[in-house]
């Protein structure tokens, strides 16, 4: 058809208009709309927001939600348990605004959404720190939860919280800043922890006594923390016991902490245990007890990039294994490996500080690290020897430390080690340090538990760094040889500890600063070489043949034959040497016991030449020189004649003296009867000599002359020439024989001159038999005789009586009677031997001690203490000697000297040290122990006096004794009994001292389990899943509540043992059981599993899609096919026709409906627990006359073109088969 244009509207909301005789709407059914997720909203907090309290908006925020909060200062303990974001009001200026004094909890995450996290940011945090201010479950004094923000997961979530982030908040005078437990993957960054005894605090959390919710995975990143340390908040006074940590983590694993910084912490940072904690690129600085500490840590903790400044605090690794410590800055701290392996010690520079870089001290030597010698002290390598399998040789190299651990054998030698740690060496023997220097380093030369150690021409210089310049530990068969050992001030020059010993040969150092008497010292012997030069005066020549002896306290030391030994004499160069020689021995004690040594020298040609000098200096090194007088004689006078003159009574002889320049005199001697006696001596100017007087006639007389030169050297004599004379009368017997200077070793004789004429000399006779004066006889004077009347007797013993006679003799020989016999007894002048003590105690609390020893009998026993004499006794018979001192209090160091009763002192006896203590140790302070427990053993650990014997009571009986370590403490394990334990300890210290018993603890041991519980009745199933499960426990028991493996929940059974705890059940079948758990930890039996099926999911309905139906015709409706995951109990349809309510139980719905309608029918399915689902159809009810339908074809022209006809295609059909009229409208006007 055709028509004019009209504006036609054919579709408005799915409505299509067309009347084809009558009008017709079809309904055309929507699009599914797409899920839209509810949006994030901000709940505002304060002056200026819509609620007043955090809990109010916490109540109604959904999850991603934030809470901001304004302004000012919040004093609400907040609980998060849904992943939201909590926010503080910041500035234009950066700065944070709002205050928060009350603990933040943060309970779980979301399960449904694990994506979600919780963040924390832009809060201040102040004076969070007792259970006066917390206000959430009422910690104890230092309560795990005592802290700013704490992470503690419960419920049906999971276990662990995951992904809470924290950043830019600030921490002041918190306990805790942050407690992170049962939590994994948290992001701390950005924030500032200041005065708080913990920064921050990560450990595992323990649900029951065999489940662990770990925390662990964590980055702190770029957070501050400054003056970590216990502070009373009463006294406002940082303790000097307590110890605060910047970080403490605690069993966790992969944590990272990047970027921070650590002020004036106790301890910057703690790891105690945990895997796969890295520490990188942080700054550490002015720690009061150590930058860092790991205890027990032992898989993979990385330490690298850090900056370290310190003033001489540690780097502690306590028993830590497998550990990395690599390209760090360290200045002014001491990298310490205690009981510790395996570390690996890479390109970490330390400064030049008085710190030392390592220090590695073990009770079972485990030395066994990978130190690199690209580790630098001040800008040299360290070198680091463990275990080599081959031998250790270092030669050639600067270093600032040497460290040598179990290597047997080595070899350092022309090696610089400066300004470092020095030559550290632990448990090798055969070491040899060889032309060395070791200068300014803090440990010098440092021996520990080795033998056979020796340094050779090498310096240990202690500069202004070092503690000691060697330092022997449990060192035995050392030498040190032709060295320099330098200090400069009181630095022990050798320290020697662990009873060592040590000899010092040929080495200068100062004596005064030695120190062998603390910590069982030890014996230090030094000796230095003598050489000796001889040379002849004149020409200055060296003197071969020479004849020397030494002598070391009157014993020879070296002694060449004309001395009674048989060393060598002099060499071509005229020297002997070197002679070693003991100069002092420090035995156990830094006064040392002296030797005394002298030189005597002698040289014979034609005559004799000594010289001696006594007290000799030996505490260095010396060579001493002597010049050799002339001890050549002349040429003897030739052309000697002899004429006896008869006529004048008188002998004649004349000679020529010799061409020598020095001839000075010559002597003429005669021999009458054998021996030769010089008669005159003359100038050399003279040539002839007559003797008028002193001849006997009938005596036989021989003449021979010497000659003698400037130095007195006799030359040869002449051949003898002579007459004979003859006499036979006996001279007369010497008279007045008397003894003088009489002293242990020798005496003078003096008697009056024979007058006979021809008197040729004396004999002098001795009895040294003591029985009397009559004999036997020995001749002392010479075989010819003495000529004077004084005779000097050597050879002499002290103590020893003697029996002297004198002869006289003539020129016959002929030898009168013996003079009268004297009587000589010489004076005791040996000194008696040093005494020897008894065991004397190196400590004791009695301040009167009686020494007692053994000395010489009858001598004087002078005690001394710290060189004082305090008493004297005498030793009896049976040389014993006892005598009571009175001690002051500390070390007293005892010696004794013996004297005679003729007045000869000995040398002083060795010093032994006796410690007087009177003061009684402290108390023991034990670490705290459970009030109650349920393991029969128990380790008690503890602080006592260092060294002290601590004993442990339990109901006052003892029941254990351990020793104290001084720094360590002590622990001892000690088995309680059923029911209350008394505890407490006391100290004994070495002086035997008892201090006061601590303070009694009471620990319970309760081994019996409680009887396990009794529920009340429990559902089979349900679709509530909120569950109360209540039922009689043990009284005040811990009760756990079980799904299986997972602890669904728990609470504290009151008094009477009634309990209630609500759990979320799991979909499904859930198997509950419930245990009980005493305070001991002691777990009871678990109930037998009951199962609970928590199904809230409503059956799913279908009765397929909406429906046409002709009245008068029966309509099926069918829900069979409705599905329901437990099984569907009840059916019903229900609709309304002509305003009735129809009901009809069945699955399967049958209906005839009587006249054209629109019916809404809804099926609701029920299952077992009452869940209920629903679907509804629209069912259309047509006439049996059903209209046509007609259907729109083809439009011209086409929509959106203008024209003054149009043409339709219409299909027009009817499902009875009639025919119709298609009208069309237009505007409302039907065409």
């Amino acid at each position: 058809m055709s028509f004019s244009p009209n504006k036609i509207l054919i579709i408005f909301s799915g409505i299509l208009i067309i009347s084809a005789g009558f009008a017709t709407v079809l309904t055309m059914p929507e699009a599914p709309s797409p899920l839209i997720e509810s949006e994030r909203q901000i709940l505002r907090v304060g002056a200026d927001g819509g609620y007043e309290t955090v809990r109010s908006a916490m109540s109604v925020s959904q999850e991603g939600d934030t809470i901001l909060l304004g302004p000012g200062t919040w004093d609400e303990p907040i609980v998060i348990d849904k992943p939201l974001t909590l926010e503080g009001t910041v500035d234009k200026d950066g700065n944070l605004l709002t205050d928060i004094t009350a603990g933040i909890v943060v309970t779980k995450n979301n399960y449904r959404h694990p994506s979600s996290s919780t963040n924390i940011r832009n809060l201040i945090f102040r004076d969070i720190r007792s259970p006066a201010l917390s206000h959430w479950r009422a910690p104890t004094y230092f309560g795990w939860n005592s802290a700013a923000i704490t992470t503690m997961p419960w419920g049906l979530g999971s276990p662990v919280i995951t992904g809470l982030i924290v950043n830019n908040c600030q921490f002041y005078d918190c306990w805790q800043g942050i407690y992170l437990t049962g939590a994994k993957d948290a992001v701390i960054e950005d924030c500032t922890f200041q005065r708080c005894y913990r920064g921050i605090t990560i450990r595992p959390q323990y649900v029951s006594p065999t489940q662990v919710w770990d925390s662990s995975g964590h980055d702190i990143i770029g957070c501050n923390f400054l003056d970590g340390r216990y502070r009373d908040y009463e006294t406002q006074k940082w303790s000097d016991t307590e110890n605060g940590e910047g970080i403490a983590i605690f069993d966790s694993d992969s944590n990272l902490i990047d970027g921070c910084v650590f002020e004036g912490n106790t301890y910057g940072l703690h790891i105690y245990k945990g895997d796969n904690n890295r520490i990188v690129w942080s700054e550490i600085s002015n720690s009061t007890v150590a930058s860092m500490s790991f205890r027990e840590v032992t898989q993979t903790l990385t330490v690298a990039d850090n900056t370290i400044r310190e003033d001489g605090k540690p780097i502690l690794f306590y028993k830590s294994n497998g550990f990395t410590f690599q390209r760090n800055d360290i200045n002014g701290a001491t990298l310490t490996l205690v009981n510790s392996t395996n570390g690996q010690i890479l390109e970490n520079d330390f400064g030049l500080t008085s710190a030392p870089a390592l220090s590695i001290s073990t009770l079972d030597h485990h030395f066994n690290h990978n130190i690199g010698e690209d580790n630098e002290i001040g800008g040299e390598p360290i070198y680091y020897f463990y275990n080599e399998p081959s031998r250790v040789v270092l030669r050639g190299r600067t270093a600032s430390a040497v460290y040598i651990m179990d290597c047997d054998n080595a070899l350092v030698t022309e090696m610089n080690v400066i300004e470092g740690d020095g030559i550290v060496v632990q448990r090798s023997n055969g070491l040899a340090i060889e032309d060395t220097k070791v200068t300014n380093n803090i440990f010098g030369i440092d021996i520990l538990d080795s033998t056979d150690l020796v340094v050779t021409r090498t310096t240990a210089d202690v500069g202004g760094r070092g503690d000691y310049a060697i330092h022997l530990n449990n060192v035995t068969n050392a030498y040190v040889n032709n060295s320099i050992v330098r200090t400069y001030e009181m630095e022990p020059s050798f320290k020697l500890s662990g009873d060592s010993d040590c000899h010092v040969h040929n080495t200068s150092f100062n004596g005064s600063t030695v120190q062998v008497r603390r910590d069982d010292g030890g014996v230090l012997r030094v000796s230095n070489e003598l050489n000796i030069r001889i040379r002849e005066s004149d020409t200055l020549d060296p003197y071969p043949d020479g004849h020397v002896l030494v002598t070391q306290d009157s014993d020879p030391a070296y002694a060449t034959p004309f001395y009674g030994g048989i060393d060598p004499v002099t060499r071509a160069n005229g020297m002997v040497g070197p002679i070693s020689l003991t100069d002092r021995v420090y035995f156990h004690s830094n006064t040392p016991i002296e030797y005394f040594h002298s030189i005597q020298v002698s040289a014979e040609e034609d005559g004799f030449w000594a010289e001696s000098r006594p007290n000799l200096d030996m505490s260095m090194s010396r060579t001493e020189l002597f010049d050799v007088e002339d001890i050549w004689a002349p040429g003897s006078p030739t052309t000697v004649q002899v004429r006896d003159l008869p006529d004048e009574d008188a002998i004649e002889v004349s000679w020529v003296s010799p061409l020598d320049i020095d001839t000075r005199e010559v002597t003429l001697y005669w021999n009458v009867s054998g021996g030769w006696e010089d008669v005159v001596t003359l100038p050399s100017a003279n040539s002839i000599h007559k003797i008028s007087s002193g001849l006997v006639h009938g005596t036989s007389y021989w003449f021979r002359l010497t000659a003698w030169d400037n130095e007195a050297l006799e030359s040869l004599p002449t051949p003898a020439f002579g007459v004979v004379h003859k006499d036979w009368v006996t001279p007369s017997a010497p008279a007045d024989l008397i003894a003088s200077n009489i002293s242990a070793f020798s005496c003078e004789l003096d008697w009056t001159a024979v007058p006979d004429e021809d008197l040729v000399g004396y004999h002098v006779y001795m009895n040294d038999t003591g029985v009397g004066p009559t004999g036997p006889w020995v001749k002392v004077s010479p075989s010819n005789g003495v000529s004077s009347n004084l005779f000097q007797v050597n050879g002499l013993i002290s103590e020893t009586t003697y029996f002297f006679a004198v002869s006289a003799f003539d020129e016959a020989p002929n030898e009168s009677p013996h003079s009268p016999t004297i009587k000589v007894d010489t004076p005791d002048v040996t000194p008696p031997n040093r005494p020897l003590f008894d065991k004397l105690p190196p400590y004791t609390n009695q301040a009167q001690l009686t020494v007692s020893g053994l000395s010489e009998p009858g001598t004087m026993v002078a005690i001394y203490i710290d060189g004082e004499e305090v008493g004297t006794t005498v030793a009896n018979e049976e040389k014993r000697f006892n005598l009571a001192i009175n001690l002051t209090e500390g070390p007293n160091v005892i010696s004794a000297r013996a004297t005679d009763p003729s007045g000869n002192k000995g040398t002083f006896s060795r010093e032994v040290i006796v410690v007087l203590d009177t003061i009684t140790p402290d108390a023991p302070i034990l670490d705290p122990l459970p009030a109650i427990t349920g393991k029969v053993t128990l380790t008690i650990t503890g602080m006592a006096e260092g060294g002290s014997a601590v004993a442990i009571f339990i109901d006052g009986e003892e029941a254990a004794t351990t020793e104290s370590i001084m720094y360590v403490g002590f622990s001892v394990r000690v088995t309680l009994m059923e029911g209350k334990n008394v505890i407490c300890a006391q100290a004994t210290d070495r002086a035997l001292n008892v201090g006061p018993r601590c303070t009694e603890v009471e620990v319970v041991l309760d081994t019996v389990p409680p009887l396990e519980p009794e529920l009340d009745e429990l559902p089979t199933m349900t679709n509530e899943p909120t569950l109360e499960v209540s039922g009689v426990a043990e009284p005040e028991s811990s009760v756990e509540v079980y799904l299986g493996e997972y602890m669904a929940g728990s609470i504290e059974a009151d008094e009477v043992g009634r309990f209630t705890v609500g759990i979320e059940l799991l979909e499904g079948s859930n198997y509950l059981s419930v245990r009980a758990i005493d305070a001991a930890l002691n777990p009871s039996r678990a109930t037998l599993p009951r199962e609970i099926l928590l199904d809230t999911i409503p059956p799913v309905v279908y009765i397929g899609e909406d429906i046409e139906a002709v009245e008068y015709t029966e309509v099926t409706f069918d829900g069979s096919t409705s599905y329901d995951n437990e099984g569907i109990t009840d059916f019903v349809w229900t609709f309304t026709v002509d305003n009735e309510a129809q009901t009809i139980d069945g699955d399967v719905l049958r209906y005839t409906f009587d006249h054209p309608m629109e019916v809404l029918l809804t099926l609701t399915a029920t299952d077992a627990v009452g869940n209920s689902g629903s679907a509804s159809i629209m069912a259309t009810i047509v006439t049996s006359n059903r209209p046509p339908v007609l259907t729109l074809g083809k439009v011209n022209p086409p929509e959106g073109h203008t024209a003054t006809s149009f043409q339709f295609d219409v299909t027009f059909t009817d499902a009875d088969g009639e025919i119709g009229t298609v009208n069309l409208v237009l505007d409302g006007e039907t065409h």
